[in-house]
C-alpha cells in the first residue's frame, strides 16, 4: 500500500501543536536572510526528530526532519535552535500513514530565485513524493500538473515513479527554498527506541549482594552510592559472576557515587555483587536497558552536592540516546524535573538526551541535597524492528 498523508499543520512560530494521526511525522522548517546554517533541533511531544536533509545558498535554508514512530495525538512541535542569525520563516508538519519507518534517503532541494521553482526527485512506483516551498511571503503559488495540494502555497505531493518533477508556478515573490522527498511504503517494521526494562534497588544501608531479574540482552547499568561515614573503596562489581566495567567514580570525602555497566548481560535472576577493599556501599540501583548498542556507553557523569534545594548534573548526550539519572542521600522526597520519567520513586529517572541536557531532582527533606547524582547516556541500536514506546517499563 502506497503511503498517504494525514493531518497537516503550518506555523510561523517555532512551537506549534500538531495532532498526529500517522505512524511517522514529517517536519519542514524554513529560515531566511540567514548568515549560514547551524544545527537545528526538532521535537514532537518531547520525542526527538531525526535529521533528513538541508538545502540552501547562504540566504535561504530549508531543513527536513522525521519523527519515526511518532506518538498519536496532539503534542507540541518545538524547533529549539535556528540557522545562524536568520529568521524563522515557518514550519509545516505532515503525518505520514502507511509509510516506512526510516530516514528517507531520496531527496532534492535548492534555494531558488524564480517564480517557477522546480526539482526532480528520485523515487519509485509505490512511493509518495512530497515537496515543500517557502520563502518571502507570496500570496499565489500553483502546484504543477499531477501534484496534489498538501498545504496551500507551501506543500504538494505526487505518486512515485522513477523520477518525479515537483514544480510550482505563479509565485508572487521570487525568493525561497524548495525540498522534495520520496517516502517509501510501510515494510512492517518500526523504529526501536531505547527503553528501561526491569529495575531494582537495595534498601538504604544495605550492602551487596542484590538479587536482580535482568530482562535485557543489551545492557545492565548499576549505580552505587555511599556516604556519611568511612566511604567504601569499590574494587569490583559482578552479575552472575560476570564482571561489570566502571565508567565513573566521584566522591568529596563524605559522599560517593559510581556507575558500572555490562553490555550483553546474562538474562535471568542473579546476584549483583559488589567487592570492596574497605567498607561496604550503602545503596545499589540497577536497571536493564533494552534496544541499545551492546557496547560500553561513552558519556557519563557523577556529581556530589551539599546544597539543600536541588541535585543537578550536566551531561552532553545525543538526542537519540537514553539518559538515566540516579540520586541518593539523606532521607526526603525527590522529584525529577519536567521532561524526566520516574524509574524508581525518589531515586532514579530517565529521559531522551540533548546536546546540553542537565538533569535535576528537586529535593524536599532534611538536608536532602547533601547527596550524589549519577548520570548515564546510552546509545540506541540501529534498525531494530520494535514498536515505539518511550521509556516504557516492561
Amino acid at each position: 500500500m502506497a503511503p498517504t498523508t494525514g493531518n497537516k499543520t503550518y506555523s510561523t512560530t517555532r512551537t506549534w501543536s500538531h495532532n498526529n494521526n500517522g505512524g511517522n511525522l514529517l517536519v519542514f522548517t524554513c529560515f531566511g536572510e540567514s548568515s549560514g546554517p547551524t544545527d537545528t533541533d526538532v521535537t514532537f511531544g518531547g520525542c526527538q526528530a531525526d535529521f533528513v536533509c538541508t538545502y540552501g545558498d547562504g540566504f535561504w535554508y530549508g531543513d527536513l526532519w522525521i519523527v519515526r514512530g511518532a506518538p498519536s495525538g496532539s503534542y507540541t512541535i518545538a524547533v529549539s535552535s535556528f540557522h545562524g542569525s536568520g529568521t524563522f520563516r515557518g514550519g509545516i508538519a505532515i503525518s505520514l500513514i502507511d509509510a516506512k519507518t526510516a530516514i528517507p534517503t531520496n531527496h532534492n532541494g535548492y534555494s531558488f530565485l524564480s517564480t517557477t521553482p522546480s526539482r526532480d526527485v528520485t523515487s519509485a512506483s509505490g512511493c509518495l513524493v512530497i515537496d515543500f516551498i517557502m520563502g518571502r511571503a507570496w500570496t499565489v503559488a500553483t502546484p504543477g500538473a499531477g501534484q496534489s495540494t498538501e498545504y496551500a502555497l507551501y506543500s504538494s505531493s505526487e505518486a512515485g515513479a522513477g523520477t518525479v518533477t515537483m514544480s510550482w508556478s505563479g509565485l508572487t515573490e521570487n525568493r525561497g527554498v524548495q525540498i522534495g522527498v520520496s517516502i517509501e511504503p510501510d515494510d512492517g517494521t518500526t523504529y526501536d527506541w531505547p527503553t528501561i526494562g526491569t529495575v531494582g534497588n537495595s534498601g538504604s544501608g544495605t550492602s551487596s549482594p542484590l538479587s536482580f531479574n535482568n530482562n535485557s540482552e543489551d545492557m545492565l547499568a548499576v549505580m552505587l552510592f555511599d556516604g556519611e561515614a568511612s566511604l567504601a573503596v569499590v574494587t569490583g562489581v559482578t552479575f552472575n559472576s560476570v564482571a561489570l566495567t566502571q565508567l565513573r567514580s566521584e566522591n568529596d570525602g563524605m559522599w560517593l557515587g559510581e556507575i558500572w555497566c555490562l553490555p550483553s548481560p546474562p538474562v535471568g535472576t542473579y546476584n549483583i555483587a559488589v567487592t570492596c577493599s574497605s567498607g561496604t556501599v550503602c545503596k545499589i540501583m540497577a536497571a536493564s536497558i533494552l534496544n541499545v548498542r551492546r557496547a560500553l556507553p561513552t558519556a557519563s557523569n557523577v556529581d556530589v552536592y551539599s546544597t539543600y534545594a536541588y541535585g543537578d548534573v550536566t551531561l552532553v548526550a545525543d538526542k537519540s540516546q537514553l539518559t538515566l539519572e540516579g540520586i541518593w542521600g539523606r532521607t526526603g522526597n525527590r522529584t525529577p524535573a519536567s521532561g524526566q520519567t520516574v524509574v524508581i520513586a525518589n531515586e532514579m529517572a530517565s529521559r531522551r538526551g540533548s546536546p546540553d541536557y542537565w538533569g535535576r531532582f528537586t529535593c524536599i527533606g532534611d538536608r536532602q541535597a547533601s547527596a550524589v547524582v549519577a548520570f548515564l547516556a546510552i546509545e540506541p541500536q540501529v534498525g531494530t524492528p520494535v514498536a515505539f514506546s518511550p521509556f516504557m517499563m516492561v
